[in-house]
């Protein structure tokens, strides 16, 4: 064990409490210094090297341009440009032209130039891309080959890649002195400078150049880079072997020294006096001093151990204490069960194990006792305490295998991990089949336990911590607690477990929302509103609709609602009236007709931002006149709306926006909203357009009464749900303004009604007076 735990057992003192384990090392602390000094010579070569490469070949091309550009500039300084232009237009060799050839001639006798020429470069080409004008010859090179001088004018064949050519070429364009390195079939590699002739106006007509084998420099660099690392090596080599030599005798030996006494002092097997022999070290530094150090600490080691000993035998004495107090502290004192001090411990434990385990699976169960009040009221707590442990039993009874607590008064929890968790469904069969058998043999109220049962099971995509699954599960119970369980016995195990399919299909769209925003996921489709006495369109409708990658299309009817409940709605109706002024400028663009849009708002929008400023800042941004937005508000919404709610309808209307009651007579309809509100519509609702004969046509009497009042206060009307003939040519009897409805047109998304308006503009009239 080791020398200075305190341990958990309380045992005596014996030798092979101070053994102490030896570490062997893989790597001697010398093998570590010498492959130290080995990487720190080989990174030092490598670094030294390539720096002094780079900056020596630096300095030697700086040197050769400068020696080139002297040789050009002393033969330009010597050369009639223009008499030498004129002999390159007559093909005549002047004077002059003799007296340059000479004077190049010598410079490369005397400065030791491989080729100093005049040229001409004409194309790209493969051959015949240059034309000679003259090259500079030793007298070497005279005495052995006359007829070796160029010819004036005479091309060069071959002997000029056109990628060299190329390079000739471009240099012509040059007010400076061009160098590059080069590599030809002729000459091989090749360092070059150029200088452009011109005559005397300016007038290019010739490349002066001096070429130095490269292969020159690149020996000399290749040269001093090895005499560099050379020089480093050596340097290095006799640094490796000083230091090592001053390492061993000052670190490497003494630790050694000083390892063999410790592992001696503790392989001792003797229960008696622990001995210690002291190395002999005298290096003078801190190795020295930890020597002195290991040494004291021995001479008190052997107290210590006794002190280390009994310190554990009180430990232990006070662990059990502190043990059997805990166990006090985290049980129920009436039921026997743990309590709600140890359900946040083993939560705590339950999360480090969701973290850490990928697979780790478990289930929550939450129990009500249903009637422990009324038990209490009619027979007293004596017997509403036996209830609770009655309670308590049985849970315990079923799930055997898994941890309970009373976490209230009347609330206990069980956590189901392993076989618990594995047998859930057949547990939950069992504890409601049992349950009501109890309430058929016991008489007594206090001995017929009810018990209401909430579970959920983790689940990694609905839970972020461990108390989302309490959440659930508390939510279930409380769901099974108001529809009820068990009747007349009989009881069906499916109304307990939670609705996971349906809690899911909600969760992915509060998830999904946003990044359907963000990404456009959720369109907008039109539907035309036409003019009932002219048949002509006067305004669309704007209707979202949620096409997801995932779930493909997802109707209002399932989102609106959860958006709603989770204070998002005014989100998605922002992004619609978004929507809809950026596909004004489509719609102009398509030539489609620019009537008026209507966007629905809801009651709820007003809550969270400043509609009427957020419409304006909008359509001013598009460029959109409000008179072309319409606001759609549902009669429930008007209903129910407060002072601050109509002043911000007032607040729409002043600004131009038109503003329309939607689904009026859709079970909230009461004339008084007509009297309290100035709006410029009113939509019936689709279910008194499809019912007009129910009841002995009720509808239609309730609708011609409402459109004759409307009309009386100066109200525009619009009915929706339009689906046939008959109901077209009602509405039309009675005097309604507008009708919508899949007797006209489906809503549609943009890009198909442009498509429709092209082909079929002339069966689709429209016109654009004031709505």
């Amino acid at each position: 064990m080791p020398l200075f735990s305190i341990s958990k057992t309380v045992r005596p003192y014996s030798p092979e409490m101070v053994v102490l384990e030896k570490k062997k090392f893989k790597k001697p602390l010398k093998f570590t210094v010498i492959l130290g000094c080995v990487i720190f010579i080989t990174i030092l070569c490598v670094s030294v090297g390539i720096v002094s490469y780079f900056e020596y070949k630096n300095m030697l091309y700086d040197r050769y341009e400068a020696y080139i550009t002297d040789v050009l500039n002393y033969v330009r300084s010597n050369t009639d440009v223009d008499d030498l232009s004129e002999c390159l237009s007559t093909g005549q060799k002047s004077e002059k032209f003799e007296k340059l050839q000479s004077l190049i001639d010598n410079v490369k006798e005397t400065h030791k130039i491989e080729y100093l020429y005049i040229i001409i470069p004409l194309n790209t080409d493969k051959t015949d891309n240059v034309m000679n004008v003259m090259a500079a010859m030793t007298r070497y090179e005279r005495e052995n080959d006359p007829s070796a001088y160029v010819e004036l004018g005479g091309l060069t064949g071959d002997s000029y890649p056109s990628e060299t050519a190329a390079k000739y070429c471009k240099a012509k364009d040059s007010k400076a002195i061009v160098f590059f390195v080069d590599e030809t079939p002729e000459f091989g590699f090749d360092f070059t400078g150029i200088l452009n002739l011109k005559t005397s106006d300016g007038k290019f007509f010739a490349q002066l150049c001096v070429d130095v084998p490269e292969r020159a420099i690149r020996t000399s660099v290749q040269d001093n880079l090895v005499a560099t690392i050379l020089v480093i090596v050596g340097i290095c080599i006799v640094f490796t072997v000083a230091f090592i030599f001053w390492g061993s005798k000052r670190v490497v030996d003494p630790i050694r020294k000083l390892e063999k006494s410790v592992v001696g002092f503790v392989d001792q097997k003797t229960c008696g006096e622990l001995r210690y022999e002291a190395p002999d070290i005298h290096t003078g530094n801190e190795i020295e001093s930890l020597s002195n150090a290991v040494t004291h600490m021995t001479e008190d080691l052997d107290g210590y151990i006794n002190k280390v000993v009994d310190a554990e035998r009180e430990s232990e004495r006070l662990r059990v204490i502190a043990s059997d107090m805990t166990e006090l502290a985290n049980k129920d004192s009436l039921t026997g069960v743990k309590n709600k001090n140890a359900l946040a411990l083993h939560v705590q434990e339950l999360q480090l194990k969701v973290d850490d385990e990928e697979n780790f699976a478990f289930a929550i169960c939450v129990f009500d006792c249903d009637n422990l009040k009324t038990i209490n009221d009619r027979y007293g707590h004596e017997k509403g305490d036996r209830y609770l442990v009655d309670s308590s039993n049985f849970i315990r009874n079923i799930f055997k295998n898994s941890e309970i607590y009373r976490a209230g008064g009347d609330e206990f929890i069980a956590i189901l991990t392993d076989s618990d968790f594995e047998n859930k469904n057949e547990l939950v069969d069992q504890f409601y089949r049992e349950l009501g058998e109890i309430k058929l043999t016991k008489e007594n109220e206090w001995e017929q336990i009810r018990i209401t049962m909430g579970i959920a099971t983790f689940n990694r995509k609905l839970d972020h911590l461990v108390s989302d699954t309490f959440r659930r599960a508390d939510k279930s119970m409380y769901s099974n607690k108001r529809i009820g369980k068990i009747a007349n016995g009989s009881y069906q195990s499916t109304y307990f477990m939670e609705s996971d399919d349906a809690y899911w299909k909600e969760q992915y769209i509060i998830d999904s929302f946003k990044n359907a925003i963000d990404k456009k996921l959720i369109k907008v489709y039109y539907q035309p509103i036409m003019r009932i006495n002219s048949g002509k369109l006067v305004l669309l409708e704007a209707l979202a609709r949620w096409i997801d990658p995932v779930r493909g299309l997802i109707s209002p009817g399932e989102f609106v609602g959860i958006l709603s409940r989770h204070h998002t709605l005014h989100l998605l109706d922002l992004y619609m009236v978004e929507s809809v002024c950026e596909e004004f400028t489509l719609r102009a663009a398509e030539g489609l007709p620019l009537v008026p849009v209507s966007v629905n708002v809801s009651a709820q929008d007003f809550d969270f931002v400043d509609i009427p400023q957020k419409l304006k800042e909008i359509t001013d941004r598009h460029g959109i006149k409000p008179k072309n937005i319409i606001v759609e508000i549902t009669e429930q919404d008007i209903a129910e709306g407060t002072d601050h709610f109509k002043d911000a309808l007032e607040k729409l209307r002043q600004l131009g926006f038109k503003v329309w009651i939607d689904d009026f007579g859709s079970g909230y309809s009461s004339l008084n909203v007509l009297s309290r509100y100035k709006v410029d519509r009113i939509k019936f609702d689709m279910d008194l357009i499809r019912h007009l004969d129910d009841n002995n046509g009720a509808n239609r009497k309730i609708l011609s009464a409402m459109i004759e009042v409307c009309g009386d206060l100066g109200i525009k009307t619009l009915a929706e749900g339009v689906e046939n003939e008959e109901q077209f040519d009602f509405l039309k009897e009675v005097g309604c303004d507008l009708a919508q409805g899949f007797y006209f047109y489906k809503p549609e998304p943009a890009d198909v009604s442009i498509y429709k308006f092209k082909h079929r503009s002339a069966d689709i009239p429209h016109e654009l007076d004031e709505v």
